[in-house]
């Protein structure tokens, strides 16, 4: 019968377009060709798809359309376990339930129909008992599931007992002689029989032996006649030239199962070659049977052409495999292509179709495999969504092929892995989650059934996320357990020196990491979940969080409000925060801590009631403090306000303070500040008087400018509530003594209730406040409440068409930074579009044609360039550059006279840029081509102000500029380089030179800018810092200020590698650049608001360095990184390395947690001596570990080590592969250990713990290796070593153990090719091959034919003929007895074996003179591997038959005549 469908003619193949984009609708991978038939969800294809990876073929019956079912499987492989694993269904979500252990592998037969039906009418038994189905199966009326059918109601081998047959009938003749069934010419004698013969031997007490001694030489004739003894004479058809008439007609015959396909195959058409072969079977629908038969005449026609004579062997065996491989190529991308087809006519019967011919291909081994499986999942992973679910079809229809070794498995899963990654990061997740929930399945089951597939996988690192998400969609039961074990051995085989620092972070240390990278508009509830996650100790978290906010090498004053907030949380869910804030007062002695941040911290804390001032004094009295010199705990007693503490406090504070000598309360000192606030609220103040006040303010106490602050917001507050406008200057003025007495909750306090109610002009100001302090009033909780605030007045001015470009700017920033509100963004913007525009809306004469006295005379004072903007909305180019000039000069002029604010140009050019757009920014450019060349002047910096302040130039554009000349004087490397950059840092560097005026809106907006840009483009920025380290004076260089140095300080923190980078601190760079990065980089290390940063020499470097190391605080740890790579670089003198490498192993000594974060700061040859240092002494103490008499010390002594040469081990180290030649000679003595342990378990203890050290060791080296040295000789040995431990039976009790050399050896297997890993394999002892986890790990696929063989008769020198035994010699005669009666086998074709038993006699007479075989007797059989070629195994034979071509052997009949 002809194949024409197979069982996925019941599918219903996926539509690219189903999944994704938009679409709600449950996608699903199975529908019918039946409209009618539900559709199916894709975790049904593996019941409903049989065609996994089998041998075995099995045809069936589908229909009255002489459809024919095919389902792949070995029934053979049905038996073994591995092989029945694959076949769990995929219709639950794991192969197991959570609650209930794996069950039973059970075989699953190959697709079979339906259950017979009984052929017995229903009426005729309806007097019997009905019985269920299970019944009538377990009573044996109805035949079981794996009955074989021949056709409905009618099994082979099965006839159930009904009581009507012609046994159950009884007579007269049954009852005598008994019921038989044979036939009736039964008792007539057979002719030729051998009963004669042997019947009389056979009666004798040695009849049994004659017997046996017959059955074993008929089955010695059998096994003989039953060799293969020739090569194969398969001959295909032959190809003839037709014409298309008579091929078409050829392949519609092919095509029908009316033509025989005998008739066909006496020739094949010429020209029907790979692609055309294809599309012929496709188009004509030929059925899969046929086609199959028709791809293998054409590739063993087209194999045959290799094999021609004169070729040689090699030659033919290559121009084999090459062809084998263009053609699997040709299959794929024919494949591929019906794939990308989707969508077009008949596309799913097409792909059906070809998806069912290439899986027959497969498995007929009609293709390369390996090339195939590995496109196939190369193709998964590279699928995009919309073809995704046809992959995943076909990665499930080779399932069991792909999962058949590591490598492939490895890959399959990496695969998987890869596409959950990318479906977690598409825009559309929750359309996608039929195909997560699938991948989700392919993963479970791959966990399930093969978990050592998904162990180490090269792209762990990046694929471990999507595991994890895996992992938390799956949180409970077996099958987490599984996933959560398969992430913690991958994590064990990824040991990199990172990844190792990573694990090793202490709480404290992760806390910080934290802290330091929160964004802008974070909750506090994630903030406080993510700390108490990282730190489960509440106090620990408390005096991290406080040392955190106070320390010397942080800057900014967001800190506090943060620190504060976060421990009143703590405090709320009642963690007690006394002693720990005491504890950290106690431990500031060391001078890292800023006591002013300190102190900020407790008052506020104070004043919420979070924290018990009375207990600071109570503590200042009991520890001391009270009656020593040191008076620095005792500044917070002058911190907390009066107001605040209660009688007894302000009672014991008195005392203490009388006790220490000082006023008893600082409070009263408020007099002298008294004048300042009445000059404030008087709004009139000149720039001269403002300076002055700005002195006198800086130079009051703390406590001083925080007492007129409030005093002062009180005032605007109260004036607001009684109706009273408040001006903006004395706004801007209050503004500014609010920030130098750091007040910002005042500050709040006016801005929440001055903004609501603001006026069109006032509101660009406190928009660019709330810019300024965006890290603060967040840090505050404030941040969104003040910036919704703003977006309602700007909805009210926006109803009154009244717009203002700063104002919208600043809060289009302000709505970006913050993720709630970035939604307003597109409606900022059109408004700002509307803006820009709204100048143009009223038309009038332009400026040119009305001002003629203008066009011919000087714009010589301010008035005109006034009236010359206010004259029109229309400007000629003209007449706008000499504007553009004329603003350019003033000023310029009074940035020299410095007798005016840039209040005036700012407008000018606001106005003058509305005008015309293009022509403006032009005359722009121009001039910053000019200034950039004088950067770092007072003008430059005064016209970029205006321009940057009035927002007609971006910062960032501005900054592109001197970009643009950098590059240029670097290519050149121009002398004036250094002052270039120096220059460029004085105009963009938040530098406190410009405070005493940023009283003025100007210069406001250009700090916030100077900001923005340092923060954006940092990275640009440090380009500069690296040439201004170049400049000959240090006084004129602003890089070795407080602010230079707080904002490096801030960059490190945020990207320390960017720095290092930057200037360059792992090389020994040369004076003056030299020297200079080492003292930046040394004050950075001292603390960022250091009072008096130390200017050491060189000689005092590495000393300060050394306490450093062995003391680090956590705080310091990437600007003490910084200076061991400066002074320990690449071109560090061998004393300086020295002195480093003595400082870690101190630390080392000591368990300082903090000194792995320090090694990648460390230059490689310090890295390098620790590394080979704790690599000697790993294998020193194994060494130990395995002698008689070990040290107690060994194995803390290892562990120690392990963990050393973690941290310190690199990529591409060269010293891994010296040192495996001695892990395998310790691994033999372990070995050897374990074998003596018999009856000793001490010494059997130290042997495991040897080999889980060495394979930790190993490990950890393979991870290190370069990729020429992971494939070396010594690598391969020292595999082949772990692999015959891996294997041993002792081992097999000790689960870790042997899951740890299991997952070393695939990671020492992942960089092998497959050529390696099969000469590894033939170098094995035989036990070892044996074994299947050998067999799995290195690739070894069983050969399906291995047990096939060339018989050869070959002649052997004769030997000594040994004497019979007393039995052989009481059978001779016997078979001299049969010999005149038995013929000779060679009368039929067959040879005997000159090993063959002769039959003997009981009596000692022979049966036979003739029974003895003539010939020579020195030949023997040989055995040669016979290759079954799959191309010649046809399912009709061929015109040319050959003795071996048929399924079998004739000759085999001819043993019975042995007889």
């Amino acid at each position: 019968m002809e194949a024409q469908s197979s069982s996925l003619d019941h599918l219903h193949l996926p539509q690219p377009g189903d999944y994704g984009h938009g679409s709600t609708v449950q996608s699903t991978f199975a529908i019918s060709n039946s409209s009618q038939e539900p559709p199916r969800l894709h975790s049904e294809l593996s019941n409903n798809v049989s065609v996994a990876s089998g041998q075995d073929k099995s045809w069936k019956n589908v229909g009255d359309d002489h459809d024919v079912q095919m389902a792949y499987g070995d029934s053979g492989d049905l038996q073994e376990a591995d092989q029945e694993d694959d076949d769990v269904s995929m219709n639950s979500a794991s192969p197991f339930s959570d609650d209930d252990d794996p069950p039973p592998h059970v075989p699953v037969p190959l697709p079979l129909p339906g259950p017979a039906h009984d052929a017995t009418p229903s009426g005729s038994r309806s007097s019997r008992k009905q019985y269920t189905e299970a019944q009538q199966r377990a009573q044996g009326n109805k035949a079981p599931n794996l009955a074989f059918s021949l056709r409905p109601g009618k099994e082979a081998d099965y006839r159930p007992w009904m009581g009507d047959g012609a046994e159950d009938v009884l007579n007269e003749t049954i009852f005598r002689n008994g019921f038989s069934d044979k036939p009736a010419n039964a008792g007539q004698s057979e002719s030729s029989i051998a009963r004669p013969i042997i019947w009389q031997n056979l009666k004798t007490k040695h009849g049994l032996l004659a017997l046996s001694a017959l059955f074993i030489q008929t089955m010695d004739k059998r096994q003989a006649l039953g060799k293969c003894t020739a090569q194969s004479t398969f001959k295909p058809p032959p190809r003839v030239t037709l014409t298309d008439t008579k091929r078409e007609a050829w392949l519609r015959d092919l095509a029908s199962a009316d033509v025989p396909l005998r008739r066909l195959s006496r020739t094949i058409p010429h020209g029907i070659r790979n692609k055309v072969l294809l599309d012929q079977c496709l188009g004509k629908k030929i059925p899969l049977a046929r086609a199959i038969w028709l791809v293998k005449c054409v590739g063993a026609n087209e194999i045959r052409a290799f094999r021609r004579k004169g070729i040689s062997g090699s030659v033919a065996l290559s121009g084999e495999l090459k062809w084998i491989k263009e053609w699997t190529i040709c299959v794929e991308q024919f494949l591929e292509a019906t794939i990308r087809s989707s969508g077009q006519k008949d596309w799913v019967t097409h792909i059906r179709y070809v998806i069912r011919l290439v899986t027959a291909l497969v498995d007929e081994d009609l293709l390369d495999r390996d090339h195939f499986l590995n496109w196939v999942t190369t193709s998964f992973t590279t699928s995009t969504l919309d073809l995704l679910p046809i992959w995943i079809l076909i990665v499930q229809i080779c399932w069991k092929h792909l999962t058949r070794v590591q490598a492939r498995g490895r890959h399959l899963g990496e695969a998987i892995l890869g596409q959950l990654s990318n479906l977690s990061s598409a825009a559309h997740h929750s359309t996608h989650s039929t195909l997560v929930k699938s991948l989700d399945q392919l993963i479970i089951k791959l966990a399930a059934l093969h978990p050592n597939t998904l162990v180490a996988l090269k792209r762990w690192p990046s694929l471990s996320s999507a595991h994890k998400s895996l992992c938390n969609r799956h949180p409970q039961g077996q099958i987490n357990a599984r996933l959560q074990s398969i992430a913690t051995r991958n994590d064990h085989l990824n040991v990199s020196s990172d990844q190792t620092r990573a694990r090793l972070k202490t709480p404290r240390l992760q806390v910080f990491d934290h802290l330091d990278q929160i964004a802008i508009g974070t909750p506090i509830d994630a903030i406080l979940r993510t700390c108490q996650s990282l730190c489960n100790d509440a106090e620990m978290l408390v005096t991290a969080i406080v040392d955190w906010a106070s320390t010397v090498h942080r800057v900014g004053r967001s800190r506090i409000y943060l620190a504060v907030r976060l421990l009143r949380q703590l405090a709320n869910t009642g963690t007690s925060l006394e002693e720990p804030v005491l504890s950290c007062l106690e431990s500031s002695s060391g001078g890292a801590r800023d006591r002013s941040m300190f102190d900020a911290v407790v008052v506020e804390l104070v004043s919420s009631r979070h924290f018990n001032f009375g207990k600071y004094l109570q503590w200042l009295i009991s520890s001391g403090h009270v009656s020593t010199t040191d008076k620095t705990h005792a500044s917070l007693l002058h911190s907390v306000p009066s107001s605040q503490l209660g009688t007894q406090s302000l009672s014991l504070r008195r005392a203490i303070l009388s006790r220490l000598g000082q006023r008893n309360d600082q409070s009263v000192s408020l007099p002298p500040l008294e004048g300042i606030v009445g000059e404030i609220l008087e709004s009139d103040l000149s720039q001269e008087r403002w300076t002055d006040l700005t002195t006198e303010i800086m130079a009051a106490s703390s406590s001083d400018r925080l007492a007129v602050s409030r005093r002062l917001a009180a005032i605007l507050i109260e004036q607001h509530n009684e109706r009273r406008s408040t001006p903006i200057a004395t706004f801007l003025a209050a503004r500014v003594l609010m920030e130098c007495a750091a007040d910002y909750p005042s500050l709040y306090q006016v801005l929440r209730t001055l903004i609501l109610h603001a006026k069109h002009q006032d509101v660009a100001n406190y928009a660019a406040t709330l810019q300024r302090h965006m890290d603060v009033f967040d840090a505050m909780g404030v941040l969104q409440e003040l910036t919704v605030l703003l977006h309602r007045v700007h909805a009210r001015l926006r109803h009154l068409n009244q717009y203002d470009k700063i104002f919208i700017c600043s809060l289009l920033d302000l709505s970006r930074a913050q993720p709630r509100l970035a939604t307003q963004g597109p409606s900022l913007e059109q408004d700002l579009i509307i803006c820009e525009q709204q100048h143009a809306a009223a038309v009038c004469s332009p400026a040119s044609d009305s001002m003629l006295t203008v066009q011919s005379g000087d714009i010589a004072s301010d008035e005109d360039i006034d009236r010359t903007l206010a004259s029109g909305n229309m400007m000629d180019e003209q007449l706008l550059a000499r504007l553009f000039s004329a603003i350019v000069e003033r000023t310029v002029k009074w940035t020299v006279s410095g007798s005016a604010s840039l209040a005036s140009p700012c407008r000018w050019f606001a106005s003058l840029r509305l005008f015309d757009t293009t022509v403006f920014d032009r005359h722009m450019n121009n001039l910053l081509g000019k200034l950039v060349a004088n950067a770092g002047t007072d003008q430059v910096r005064a016209i970029l102000i205006a321009l940057i302040s009035s927002g007609c130039l971006n910062p960032g554009n501005a900054l592109n500029a001197f970009v643009k000349r950098l590059d240029m004087l670097e290519s050149n490397n121009a002398p004036q380089l250094a002052r270039f950059a120096a220059g460029t840092l004085q105009t963009f560097l938040p530098l406190t030179d410009l405070d005493h005026q940023k009283i003025s809106p100007e210069i406001y907006r250009f700090q916030i800018a100077q900001i923005t840009v340092c923060k954006e483009q940092y990275k640009t920025m440090l380009r500069f810092v690296w040439h201004g380290l170049s400049m000959l004076n240090d006084a004129n260089n602003c890089l070795f200020t407080s602010p230079a140095v707080a904002w490096l300080s801030t960059c490190c923190v945020n990207d320390s590698a960017a720095v290092a980078d930057a200037l360059h601190v792992h090389e020994r760079v040369a004076a003056p650049k030299g020297p200079r990065v080492t003292k930046l980089v040394w004050m950075m290390a001292r603390g960022a608001v250091s009072v008096s940063p130390s200017t050491t020499t060189d000689q005092d470097d590495t000393a300060g360095l050394v306490t450093m190391i062995r003391g680090s605080d956590e705080l310091r740890l990437p600007f003490v990184r910084l200076l061991i790579g400066q002074v320990g670089g690449t071109n560090a003198s061998l004393e300086q390395q020295d002195k480093l490498r003595r400082a870690f192993e101190t630390a080392i000594a000591d368990h300082s947690v903090t000194w792995p974060q320090l090694m990648d700061g460390a230059g490689s040859e310090v890295a390098k001596s620790l590394h080979q240092h704790s690599s000697d002494a790993i294998l020193s103490a194994v060494a130990d570990l395995l002698g008689d008499s070990p040290t107690s010390s060994a194995s803390s002594t290892i562990a120690e080590n392990l963990k050393v040469a973690a941290i310190t081990s690199s990529n591409n180290d060269e010293s891994s592969i010296h040192v495996m030649d001695r892990v395998v000679d310790l691994l033999q003595q372990s070995s050897e250990r374990l074998d003596e342990a018999k009856g000793r378990g001490t010494v059997g203890d130290r042997a495991l713990e040897s080999i889980a050290s060495l394979t930790r060791f190993t490990i950890l080296a393979a991870s290190s290796m370069s990729a020429d040295k992971s494939t070396s000789p010594t690598t391969q040995k020292l595999l082949g070593s772990l692999c015959t431990l891996m294997v041993r039976g002792d081992l097999q009790m000790h689960q870790e153990v042997q899951e740890m050399l299991h997952d070393c050896c695939a990671l020492l297997c992942r960089s092998l090719s497959t050529d390696q890993r099969s000469s590894i394999y033939h170098r094995l002892d035989e036990s070892t091959r044996q074994n299947a986890s050998t067999r799995f790990m290195l690739g070894i696929e069983e050969s399906r034919i291995q047990w096939l063989a060339l018989a050869s008769r070959v002649p052997v020198q004769p030997s000594s003929t040994s004497s019979p035994t007393p039995i052989q010699s009481s059978f001779q005669s016997l078979a001299r007895q049969g010999q005149q009666s038995m013929p000779s086998p060679r009368a039929f074709g067959g040879s005997a074996s000159n090993t063959s038993t002769p039959l003997p006699s009981p009596g000692g007479q022979p049966l036979s003179a003739q029974i003895r075989t003539p010939g020579p007797v020195s030949t023997e059989m040989k055995y040669n591997p016979f290759h079954l070629r799959k191309w010649e195994l046809m399912q009709d034979p061929t015109p040319n038959m050959g003795s071996n071509d048929t399924s079998l052997s004739l000759q085999l009949f001819a043993a019975r005549k042995v007889l």
